[in-house]
């Protein structure tokens, strides 16, 4: 997985987390590595590994933390499948942690592959949509990585598709923008400018230039 971050030397960045190599046996074919691409100067630099390797996992970078924050995916070889660990990268330790936290309303939590994670609104990420046992998930989590609970919410619309591209959030994040990956006709817009931790996610209609 891809996510796009600015670090402390002002330069753009993508950070390159985790993955899968299917020439390697099967115990060993998924990577915990971790590179960051410096797009100034063009050169991949190696960061500390994940804790628990993956692929179509969700990760958002919070700028003021210098944090990254790893959700979900998906690896055979460990019993559950889909990963329910959250994970934490600290920038200035280079260090991977793996979180405790609490889920609210014992409510069981079924991550996803190919889920989407946003910062929204205050001390909160949004991982919302992605796939399950071949199933596509309608499921929206809510993580405050300050009291570190984890909680369930509904959105107004199911996203009818995986989300396989970066999401374009804009400067206040209030809005998010997500481009499905599978069928390419499929835009929706994310509401995240809600205070009660509730979000609302439309389909966006029209005709696309070719």
């Amino acid at each position: 997985m891809c996510i796009r971050d600015r670090c402390r030397a002002g330069r753009d960045s993508l950070l390159v987390i985790s993955g899968y190599d299917s020439n390697l046996i099967r115990e060993k074919r998924f990577i915990p590595k971790v590179e960051r691409l410096d797009l100034a100067a063009k050169k991949f630099y190696e960061l500390r590994d994940v804790n628990y390797p993956r692929v179509k996992g969700a990760a958002t970078y919070i700028a003021e933390k210098e944090f990254v924050y790893l959700f979900a995916g998906f690896n055979e070889n460990y019993i559950n499948k889909y990963i329910d660990k959250i994970e934490r990268y600290n920038f200035k330790l280079n260090d991977w942690a793996t979180l405790k936290f609490n889920i609210l309303d014992d409510v069981a939590y079924s991550p996803s592959m190919n889920a989407v994670a946003l910062r929204a609104q205050g001390q909160e990420i949004l991982v919302l949509g992605g796939s399950r046992d071949g199933e596509p998930v309608s499921d929206a989590w809510v993580f405050d990585y300050q009291k570190m609970i984890l909680f369930r919410r509904e959105t107004a619309k199911a996203l009818r598709d995986d989300i396989l591209t970066l999401p374009v959030q804009s400067e206040d994040r209030k809005n998010a923008f997500l481009f499905s990956g599978n069928t390419v006709n499929h835009v929706y817009r994310l509401n995240l400018g809600q205070t009660d931790s509730t979000f609302v996610l439309s389909e966006i209609k029209g005709e696309l230039s070719q």
